[in-house]
């Protein structure tokens, strides 16, 4: 039932992927939008947030599943690039966005390139396990990045 559960994820992912790209490519290029489809745009997001809820895991360390391919480097350069692509994608949106005041990059180019980032996550983090993609330590930081920043501070008193 693992197996299932994350090939069935992985999969959203990569769907997500593309139709992400193409989301974000017309709301980049016309003038029509996604967005007014209400009905539409709320079963995608719950969707997305079901399989959001689902990846994003409360125990770090607690290997519930192996990957589902094999892991080598170039498919975790080619993840970490890809990951890193739409993060840059996600900055330069909303930086477009508050400088214009959403004038050229609107509001559902923003709501896009997170969409596009977050599906990426999804492909990637079911294939391969975040273990393999990212340090430990990065790995607690998106886990808990209250605790971290606690933590954080506590060091800094002991030490400063």
């Amino acid at each position: 039932m693992k197996r299932v559960i994350a090939r069935s994820c992985a999969t959203y992912g990569w769907v997500a992927t593309v139709f992400s790209t193409l989301w974000f490519s017309m709301s980049v290029t016309t003038t029509a939008s996604v967005l007014s489809r209400s009905n539409w745009v709320l079963a995608v997001w719950a969707l997305h947030g079901l399989v959001l809820c689902l990846t994003f895991q409360q125990f770090v360390g607690r290997v519930f599943w192996q990957p589902l391919t094999t892991v080598t480097t170039r498919k975790l350069w080619v993840a970490r690039m890809m990951l890193a692509g739409a993060a840059v994608l996600v900055g330069v949106t909303v930086s477009c966005g508050l400088v214009t005041r959403f004038s050229i990059c609107g509001p559902e180019s923003v709501l896009a390139s997170f969409t596009l980032l977050s599906s990426i996550y999804i492909g990637w983090h079911w294939e391969l396990r975040p273990e393999n993609l990212f340090t430990r330590r990065l790995i607690r930081l998106i886990s808990d990045p209250l605790g971290s920043a606690v933590t954080q501070v506590g060091r800094k008193k002991e030490f400063g």
